[in-house]
């Protein structure tokens, strides 16, 4: 019974006389439950606006094939922009795969799905010889590089 007793206190106490709620209480005073999901939002705000402008500030690397190759490993995750001409494109399960090719060699392009809806990118229509301004990031596929696109601006006919 005195058990019961001390349980109905505490709950009296966490909730109030009339069943009200009590702000947090917290080392540097009390915060309400609406204030800190507000403090949350702000944060959440704040920092989306920050990636946002960095996103914007970010300027691709202008790079040749031939210095991709040469590279390798050594600039993975740059983001860059190449020049070359489609010597092929297909597409599989609505990714795109672009050939690059400039007068001594070639890398391979990777458009994702919801890259290619964005870019609005028609593999079919995209013909051998056509010249393109990629914009990505360098990966390595099975050892291999690729240009996987980012944003809208990822592909642009020249």
């Amino acid at each position: 019974m005195a058990g019961e007793v001390g349980e109905r206190r505490l709950a009296q106490a966490a909730t109030g006389k009339a069943g009200e709620r009590r702000p947090v209480p917290t080392a540097t005073g009390e915060v309400g439950e609406g204030r800190l999901a507000l403090a949350a939002i702000a944060l959440s705000l704040a920092g989306l606006l920050v990636l946002f402008f960095y996103a914007q500030g970010l300027e691709p690397t202008h790079a040749t094939i031939p210095a991709i190759l040469s590279a390798g490993t050594e600039i993975e995750g740059s983001y860059l922009e190449v020049l070359g001409t489609v010597s092929s494109a297909s597409s599989r399960t609505g990714n795109v795969f672009i050939n690059l090719c400039d007068y001594q060699s070639c890398i391979a392009v990777f458009v994702s799905s919801s890259q290619a809806d964005v870019l609005r990118i028609n593999p079919y229509l995209l013909k051998k010889g056509d010249r393109l301004a990629v914009r990505g990031t360098l990966q390595f596929y099975k050892g291999e590089p690729e240009l996987v696109t980012l944003g809208a601006d990822g592909i642009e006919l020249i």
